[in-house]
């Protein structure tokens, strides 16, 4: 309603925004400019390549907000449970009860996410089939958020009588878009990358070697 009243004010970021989603969409938007105006490659040579470091950070962002006190889940009983006592929303809600620690489980999921994406891109050269990587990533990433959710308390009031919240129906079309990612990657024949040798003679006469 508000941005049908007032258009302009979607520009707004400073105001709120979508989160990791519109974070995402920015940055798929603005490497697809850098692949056609600077390195004249496709963007999945670019975004291969740029979510490993990503799936880390998202990780390390995710204990901010633990240290934060914000975002967390509900009542439990599990021996793991947080009592986040600088949070007003934890006094409001559930005071004296401790509550899922769900910016460490997504933290964990990322962290693990960076490992296998690593693994794939040193050590079976996944980057020679492009998109496989990205697509990898799209599923690690929203899948986990996507579950998670199910015990996250809701952001929004609106959310309070929605069987899936905000975040779940953003993180859908992220996941199918990973999975037609690597279907893509799977179905077209792996390319041969090589890569230059950094110890060649200055003359450039020594051929380029295969990372193993």
């Amino acid at each position: 309603d508000l941005y049908r009243q007032d258009p302009i004010s979607i520009l707004y970021v400073w105001e709120g925004g979508l989160a990791s989603h519109g974070g995402t969409i920015g940055i798929v938007l603005c490497i697809i400019m850098y692949s056609i105006f600077t390195t004249k490659r496709s963007p999945l040579w670019a975004f291969d390549r740029l979510v490993i470091p990503i799936a880390l950070v998202g990780g390390l962002i995710r204990l901010g907000n633990l240290m934060n006190s914000e975002i967390f889940g509900h009542s439990t009983d599990l021996p793991w449970g947080f009592m986040f006592v600088r949070s007003a929303e934890w006094h409001q809600l559930y005071y004296g009860q401790a509550c899922h620690p769900t910016q460490i489980y997504e933290a964990l999921c990322y962290f693990a996410l960076f490992g296998l994406l690593m693994w794939m891109y040193w050590k079976k050269n996944a980057e020679e089939r492009p998109g496989l990587i990205f697509g990898v990533f799209f599923i690690g990433i929203f899948l986990p958020r996507f579950l998670i959710e199910f015990i996250k308390n809701p952001q929004v009031e609106f959310e309070q009588t929605m069987v899936l919240n905000m975040g779940q129906l953003l993180s859908i079309p992220f996941i199918l878009l990973g999975i037609g990612l690597i279907v893509y990657a799977m179905m077209r024949p792996r390319q041969q990358l090589t890569f230059p040798n950094r110890f060649a003679d200055a003359d450039g006469d020594q051929p380029a070697k295969k990372r193993r």
